[in-house]
């Protein structure tokens, strides 16, 4: 699943050049004139960060390009890896049919390049899963550990915030 990302030097997601732009432009805004004479980056704590933080550590060390691919392979295995963790987590017991999850991960969502919300689903996804084995441990490493997750989550996407709680209440429900 994470081969047609390192076959390509720019991968066909619509939203994508643009999500490299802003790479640049954080990564290389402290260093040039010009850019200063356009741009200024300021953080917020608003919803949707999971690219700007991620991307931002990581071309530090790479270049904009195989950060941005790096970036890509970490949702196709969050999302990949999440739905494994989901199902163990429910059902007690490793399957090879939650894997099927590859055959879906390059789907109308992903080309269209919402990259931030699919980090954070694939953040949502192993954040419940958690939720589900961890729900009869200690209440104090519960504690520090779900009060995280939402601050975790909506940074990544709002819409990952959304989905953990409705997930969490209809699983207790």
């Amino acid at each position: 699943a994470l081969t047609p990302i390192a076959m390509v030097s720019l991968p066909p997601l619509h939203d994508y050049p643009k999500y490299l732009g802003r790479l640049h432009v954080m990564a290389r805004c402290g260093d040039s004139s010009d850019l200063q004479r356009f741009y200024e980056p300021g953080w917020a704590p608003v919803p949707s960060l999971a690219w700007d933080v991620f991307g931002a550590a990581l071309s530090r060390v790479v270049s904009e390009e195989s950060a941005g691919r790096l970036f890509l392979a970490l949702v196709v295995l969050l999302l990949v890896t999440g739905t494994v963790a989901v199902h163990r987590a429910l059902h007690g017991r490793w399957s090879a049919w939650p894997l099927l999850g590859f055959l879906f991960v390059y789907n109308l969502i992903f080309l269209l390049g919402f990259l931030n919300y699919l980090c954070g689903v694939g953040l949502f996804l192993w954040c419940f899963a958690a939720w589900v084995r961890y729900r009869e441990a200690p209440f104090l490493p519960r504690l520090v550990g779900f009060a995280l997750a939402p601050i975790v989550l909506l940074g990544a996407h709002v819409t990952a915030l959304g989905l953990h709680g409705l997930a969490t209440f209809g699983y207790e429900i």
